[in-house]
């Protein structure tokens, strides 16, 4: 049987910030310092359980964030979305809060 691996990944400028997203299942939102080359933060995206969306839950071999796609929306929200959710997800960077959109 042949296995294939999927690899995405999105990187998005917005002055000195870049915002990433990966195909990963934890920590796959981030947000770094383009002057320094330094992760800032790694950002929250809720994870689907049985339930539906829950930040932080689920089993961690099915359930993840997966992302393939983010964007600034201002300069203290994001969005970002991606297969493990099935869903899109903003995120206020001052608060951590997360919104399903």
């Amino acid at each position: 049987m042949r296995q294939t691996s999927v690899v995405s990944f999105c990187a998005v400028l917005q002055g000195n910030l870049i915002l990433t997203a990966s195909w990963v299942q934890s920590d796959a939102l981030q947000l770094w310092d383009y002057r320094k080359g330094a992760l800032l933060k790694n950002l929250p995206f809720a994870e689907k359980d049985r339930g539906g969306l829950a930040a932080g839950s689920g089993d961690a071999m099915t359930h993840g964030a997966y992302l393939y796609c983010c964007q600034f929306c201002t300069t203290s929200v994001v969005v970002a979305g991606g297969t493990g959710t099935n869903s899109i997800q903003a995120v206020n960077l001052d608060s951590d809060e997360v919104r399903l959109i």
